[in-house]
């Protein structure tokens, strides 16, 4: 019905964003990741009350939290972004190995399944057990199970910004001028946002995911099924007098929210790469 791009996908260079330039969409990319585990939940590869501890039980309380704890935020498990010392690395190739040390060295943020609090923590696991259940990397099991299956174009795993590929720089604004932010490796995200996108692209991603095409319509009703405020992957949040469905993100000076509404067919899909006011507004 409408797709419009505004402003510069790089502001020193002075060139202007078009409706196919991508931008990085930060934590919308738990959508993703949580479609590629309920994939293997349907092939049986998993369950929602999977045990963490089956594949990682150095993490604390992990013999109690379930792989539905961590795909609708209820672990209690620390979220590494609110590290301290998370500027330090986040520009920083990370092993698999050093972040799950990492996560492992962290106190519990609250009791597992007592309240839901969005944790990054919780999205890179999932992405972590997606490789070894598949024995594939993440991004390669994103790329056939949900980027293919969707005909999606101008999605895939972020690296370094190149505006050759129509990719956006990202910017905050410092006392009247935006100033460029620097980039995040893509390891230190992963399956909690490792993916960049269009607007379009996350508009035709969302419908398909509500369409059964990309997940069973069973699989779709937990996705849905808000539990303390949190989907498996989703958010419900209102736009006027309905109540959508979807996510929001944000790396860098990038943000993005997707949402669908079923009963009128209607995607919402920002992506940005500076703001000076509330996205939500």
């Amino acid at each position: 019905i409408f797709d419009k791009a505004y402003g510069f996908s790089d502001v020193d260079k002075g060139v202007k964003a078009i409706s196919g330039t991508k931008y990085k969409i930060g934590s919308v990319t738990n959508m993703f990741t949580s479609a590629v585990i309920f994939q293997l939940i349907e092939e049986k590869k998993l369950t929602l009350n999977t045990k963490l501890s089956e594949f990682y039980p150095q993490i604390k309380n992990a013999d109690s939290i379930t792989i539905g704890q961590l795909l609708n935020h209820k672990s209690g498990i620390r979220d590494y972004t609110s590290d301290p010392d998370f500027d330090k690395f986040k520009s920083q190739l990370q092993t698999k190995k050093k972040m799950l040390d990492r996560i492992a060295s962290y106190d519990p943020a609250f009791k597992t399944d007592t309240k839901a609090e969005f944790s990054n923590s919780n999205y890179l696991l999932l992405s972590y057990i997606i490789e070894d259940i598949t024995k594939q990397p993440y991004k390669g099991n994103v790329i056939t199970r949900v980027i293919k299956k969707a005909g999606l174009k101008n999605t895939y795993y972020f690296s370094k910004i190149n505006p050759l590929k129509k990719e956006a720089y990202s910017y905050k604004l410092n006392e009247g001028e935006w100033q460029k932010e620097g980039e995040w490796h893509e390891s230190v995200m992963e399956g909690a946002g490792g993916f960049q996108s269009t607007s379009a692209d996350l508009s035709e991603f969302i419908k398909q995911l509500f369409d059964g095409k990309i997940i069973a319509k069973e699989s779709l009703a937990q996705v849905i099924n808000m539990d303390m405020g949190y989907g498996k992957g989703v958010f419900q949040f209102p736009f006027g007098e309905r109540r959508f469905y979807g996510h929001n993100g944000a790396i860098e000076g990038f943000a993005a929210v997707v949402g669908y509404y079923s009963k009128d067919v209607i995607s919402i899909a920002i992506t940005a790469n500076g703001l000076d006011y509330d996205l939500n507004d």
